[in-house]
């Protein structure tokens, strides 16, 4: 997000959400993804104040989530498994899956640790 893209979304919001409040430019963490939802339709008109300009898309499911420095591309993109590895999420779901192993799950905080340094 460049300083000017983060100008409009703050004036935008000061308008559509007033009572919301916005950290510094400078403290923004760029480069990674903060959430996921699911995107059920996209559609030409909507009664939400967050609908601007002639698409918008239908979100459900939506969730936050730790920031996660992954490379990515502007517009919707894949997270590859790849991608996640070292993040809590991965950290956690692999934990479940090798709960009866205790070698295996030293294994796997020695490369959370290496990752969550790296």
């Amino acid at each position: 997000m460049t300083r000017g893209e983060y100008e409009d979304a703050e004036f935008f919001a000061a308008i559509a959400a007033p009572h919301v409040s916005f950290p510094s430019y400078a403290s923004l963490e760029r480069g990674g993804v903060v959430g996921e939802a699911e995107v059920v339709d996209c559609v030409r008109q909507s009664p939400s104040r967050w609908f601007v300009g002639e698409y918008g898309f239908v979100l459900r499911n939506p969730k936050a989530t730790q920031f996660r420095q992954i490379k990515g591309a502007l517009g919707f993109f894949d997270v590859r498994a790849e991608q996640l590895v070292g993040s809590k999420e991965w950290y956690e779901s692999q934990k479940a899956i090798l709960a009866g192993s205790t070698e295996a799950l030293a294994a796997l905080d020695v490369i959370f640790k290496q990752k969550r340094d790296e």
